[in-house]
This record gives C-alpha cells, structure tokens and sequence, in this order.
C-alpha cells in the first residue's frame, strides 16, 4: 500500500487550519506592477503564543515566511514567504494620558491610531499615506512634514515587542537591548521577527499652515536650484517637498512645492519665498493639524509605478538640475496619467540631530531624501514595463553623479544585488549580527515581486 507524503506546506494547513486567513480576505498591494502568487498560505496569528508556534514548524519543516501588513511595500516584498504571517489582529491601541505614550499593536494602521490619538489632542510623527501600517513606516525610519521638528517615526518609539525568527520573544527599549533597538529602528521590517506591539512618545497638536505653489517648467533650471537651497536651509519647523513631473501625450512639465509651517503664526512664507513666486500659481491656509495632516496625504491614480531613491548630502544646483531635468524630458508617456518625476523631500532638524550610528544611516546626516519615479498602467504589457524600467534605471544612473549611493529603505530597491549596497552598507556588519542570532534558519524571505532588469 502506498503511503501518501505530504508537503511541508500541506502540513502547514492542516496544523493550522483554524488560523488560516478567510476566504473574504484577499491579499492586496499598493503597487499594480507587485506579481501577486495564483496561490499562497496566509496565517493569521491572534497572539504571541499561536505566533511563536508558527515560527517554530517553518523551522522545522524549513518554509520560509514573510510579515504582511497592509501591503504598502512599493515591491511587494511581504509576498514573497511560503508561508505569508499577517500580522493585522494585532491591533489594540490605548493611550495613557499621564505619560503620553500610545501603546499600538503591530498590525495597526496609522489612520487607526491618529482616530484615538485624535480625540486626545496628541500626534506622532508620520507618513502622508494613512492606510500604512504601523510596523513598516516605523521600522524603516518613518518619514513625513513633521520629521524636521519632531523626528522620524522611530524617533518616537520607546519600547517594541518582537517575536524573533529564532522563536524567542523579545521586548526592546533604550534599556534593553539598546544596540539591536537602535538599529531595528530604520533598519527595515521583516529581517528579525515579527514585530506584536510598540509604545510611542507623542506630542500636543498644534495649528499648522499648509502652503503649495506650481509653476510651468521653461527649462528655468535657476529655480530648481533656488528651492533646493530654500528647503535645505528652512528653520527646523519648515518643512517642504520640491518636485518636478511630466505627465501626458503632451508632456506637460510642472514644478511643485508644498510644505507645512507647524506651530507658527509669523513665519513670512511669501517673503521666504520671494526669489521665486514670479509665475507661481500660490496658496496657504491655517488649520488644525489633523486637517493639515489630511491634506498633505499622498494621492496616486493607481497603477504600476517603479521608484528609486538617494539621499543628497550636498546641493545638486543648477547644473545637475540641467541635467536631470534633460533626461526627465524624455521620458515616454504611458496611459497613467501620474507620469514620471522626482521629489526632493526636507530632511535635517530632528533628524540629523539624532547622531545614532545605526538608526537610519548614513541618511542622518543628509541634507534631503531625493526620489525617482514613473508609472505606467498594467494594461500596456511587458515591453512598456521594460522600457519605463530602463528610462528610470538611466535616470538613477544620471542623479549618481550628484548625489549619494545610499537610499531610503522605505523606498525600497528592487535589484536583489544592489539592496544590501544601497540600503544596508554602513550597518551591514550589526545586521549581519543580529540576523545570525534572532533568524538562525534564514526564515526570513524579502524578495522584489516587482519587474527588475
């Protein structure tokens, strides 16, 4: 009689059939261009006890898992396991008035804790997208307009739980396992464990004045060059994003500003802004900080999108501006209406005042983050999603010159032989480390879903 074998991921199902996602629930990316499997094992752990479980039969049965949230990852990398942990039950949050420390589960969205931090009064630093989860933003540092004054999002946590890889249950802090705090904290998501809850400093809200301006692009390179210095140089409660974007059969160019003045009433914008406000199509209103934060969320016609991303640690000026904006001229248009660009992003303040060696390096000490970007609709095939590729990989080559290897880990890389190099290089040996002791098995999978060339 034969005997019937099954697979270790069969296995999997069967032990834990009754933690197994729904049929309702379907596994979602933020990025069309992410190949989503025909077929995958999603679980859905209640708590720590069912979590370590899970973590100990992939050892032994060697599947290798990946740590979904929300599913924001520009290149799908928490679809990537053979065996996808989702981490969305753990979403409790409460709020100590006392201490101001909001205590967060790691499955939550930042819509979510902003709702209850809200009707508070208190805020944490984060993104411009509130669908995010929580986990992600904070462990790969956490950027938004309040990271000048109040630091990236990690800068605000104070205490994590984690359940390793190698199955131990860790609770991190300043105190306790201060290195490997410092480094989880920028260092990326999904490397060690699964993270189960966290604790945050928060901070009172405020009024805040929201400003944008565009302007038609003439081949004025001068202007580039005087808003990149604008927003270098802005007091640490300024902070603003700078881009250029071309979009349409016509190829219409369009620069952009936008920023937030927090806390603030007389801060001149105009009359910081004077060198450049000839043909500048100008707002600026005062309002809550909610509605501000509202406002500046970051909205996407959808589609496949492929970025890239380096931090500037000295002006680029007109002359890399001249360059950069030859290559962004042609760009071939694709159905999406988004197009291609680039976004200069304020860095400094808080930031670069937090003089960790590990959390967030080398991208401290930047002057700016800078982005690359282009889109196309999923609907135009292959051939265009190799060339738009191609054109973006060309216009990361060209900002080289000007600006600096190393890139954002929240704007992920998808090229598997660069991504230690861009975004792991000046912490590789403490990750490395830390790797060994908490993912002995090499459980962890962090692969692009995206097309890389």
């Amino acid at each position: 009689m034969d005997t019937l074998c099954l697979s270790s991921a069969e296995e999997f199902s069967i032990k834990f059939n009754k933690l197994l996602a729904v049929d309702s629930f379907k596994l979602g990316a933020f990025n069309e261009a992410v190949c989503i499997p025909d077929k995958y094992i999603v679980v859905e752990p209640t708590n720590e006890q069912e979590l370590t479980e899970i973590i100990l039969f992939c050892q032994r049965k060697s599947l290798s898992v990946s740590v979904y949230s929300t599913g924001h990852d520009f290149e799908g990398r928490s679809l990537s396991g053979d065996v996808i942990i989702s981490a969305r039950l753990f979403k409790d949050i409460e709020f100590n008035a006392e201490d101001s420390i909001v205590t967060v589960g790691g499955g939550c969205r930042i819509y979510d804790i902003n709702q209850v931090l809200k009707e508070h009064g208190h805020a944490i630093s984060t993104g411009t997208n509130q669908d995010v989860g929580i986990t992600g933003l904070t462990l790969g540092g956490g950027a938004a307009y309040t990271s000048r004054k109040h630091g990236l999002t990690c800068d605000a946590l104070c205490e994590l739980t984690l359940i390793t890889f190698s199955g131990e249950k860790l609770i991190l802090s300043s105190v306790s396992e201060p290195e490997f705090f410092d480094l989880i904290k920028g260092g990326g998501g999904g490397f060690y464990g699964v993270v189960t809850n966290m604790k945050f400093k928060t901070y009172p809200v405020y009024n805040v004045r929201t400003f944008s301006g565009t302007w038609n692009y003439t081949g004025d390179v001068d202007l580039l060059a005087r808003l990149e210095l604008l927003l270098i140089n802005a007091p640490s409660h300024v902070s603003m994003r700078v881009g250029a974007n071309i979009t349409g059969i016509n190829k219409t160019v369009t620069i952009t500003l936008s920023g937030q003045v927090l806390d603030d009433d007389q801060f001149n914008l105009k009359n910081y802004f004077s060198e450049c406000l000839k043909g500048c199509n100008w707002s600026e209103k005062v309002c809550s900080y909610y509605e501000a934060m509202q406002g500046a969320l970051h909205h996407t016609s959808g589609g496949a999108f492929k970025i890239k991303s380096r931090f500037c640690f000295r002006p680029v000026g007109a002359k890399g501006f001249e360059r950069i904006m030859k290559h962004l001229l042609g760009w071939t248009p694709t159905l999406n209406s988004d197009g291609a660009g680039f976004g200069l992003f304020s860095w400094g303040g808080k930031i670069n005042e937090n003089k960790s060696h590990l959390s967030c390096s080398p991208g401290r000490n930047a002057k700016y983050l800078a982005s690359f970007d282009t889109s196309w609709d999923v609907s135009e095939g292959r051939k265009t999603e190799r060339e738009q590729c191609a054109w973006l990989y060309k216009f990361d080559e060209i900002s080289s010159n000007y600006l600096s290897m190393s890139s954002y880990i929240n704007f992920p890389d998808s090229d598997k032989a660069s991504f230690n190099e861009r975004h792991l290089k000046f912490i590789m040996p403490y990750h490395t480390i830390y790797r060994e002791r908490y993912d002995p098995f090499s459980l962890s999978k962090q692969q692009s879903k995206v097309y890389n060339i």
